[in-house]
C-alpha cells in the first residue's frame, strides 16, 4: 500500500513542480519513476500474497477459493516516460490555451511528443489487429499515424476522422483494457 500511496503522492507532487518549473528537469522520466512504483505494488500484492495464498489454499484441499487479485495499473506502458510526456504535453497545452480543460487535438502535420506517444500506444493496438502494420515512432502525425487511428476509430464506432481529440483517446484507452 505504501507503493501506491507514495506512487500517487510523487505523481501529484511531479506534476506541480512540473507546472512551476517546467524547463532543467527531464519531467517525464521523474513522473514515470513516481508511476512505476504503482506498478511495484501490483508485483509485490501477486508476489507476496496471492501467489504464497492460493498455494497454501491449495494445499488445504480448498476449491474455488482464491485470494484477491489487486491490479492498479492494467497497463504498464502508460507509466512508460513517453506517455508521461505525453501527459506534460496535454497538460503545457492546457496552459497555453489559457487554462481550458480541452485535451490538445492530434491532427495530419502535428510534430510532437505526444504524436510520439500516440504512436506508441497505438501500435499496441495494431499488434492486437490482424493485417495491420506497426507505426514508426517519428513524432510526425503522418499519413501512416492518420490511418491507423481511422482504423481504431472505424473498430471501436467513433467517428473515423483521424483526428485524435478526447473521445479517441478514451477509444484506444477501453480497447487496451479489453486486452
Amino acid at each position: 500500500m505504501q507503493f501506491r500511496v507514495g506512487g500517487l503522492s510523487g505523481l501529484v507532487a511531479g506534476f506541480r513542480d512540473a507546472a512551476a518549473h517546467p524547463t532543467g528537469v527531464n519531467w517525464a522520466s521523474q513522473l514515470s519513476i513516481q508511476a512505476d512504483r504503482l506498478i511495484a505494488s501490483d508485483v509485490i500484492w501477486q508476489d507476496f500474497f496471492v501467489t504464497p495464498a492460493d498455494t497454501q489454499v491449495a494445499a488445504d484441499g480448498e476449491h474455488g477459493v482464491s485470494a484477491p487479485t489487486s491490479t492498479f495499473v492494467a497497463n504498464a506502458n502508460i507509466t512508460a516516460p513517453e506517455a508521461m510526456a505525453s501527459v506534460l504535453a496535454d497538460i503545457q497545452g492546457h496552459a497555453a490555451a489559457g487554462g481550458t480543460t480541452a485535451t490538445p487535438v492530434l491532427q495530419l502535420g502535428d510534430t510532437s511528443a505526444a504524436v510520439k506517444a500516440w504512436q506508441q500506444l497505438l501500435n499496441e493496438w495494431i499488434a492486437r489487429q490482424p493485417g495491420l502494420t506497426k507505426l514508426k515512432l517519428t513524432g510526425t502525425f503522418d499519413a501512416a499515424t492518420q490511418s491507423a487511428t481511422m482504423a481504431l476509430q472505424t473498430a471501436e464506432k467513433i467517428t473515423a476522422d483521424g483526428v485524435v481529440g478526447p473521445m479517441t483517446r478514451q477509444a484506444l484507452a477501453s480497447a487496451l483494457g479489453k486486452g
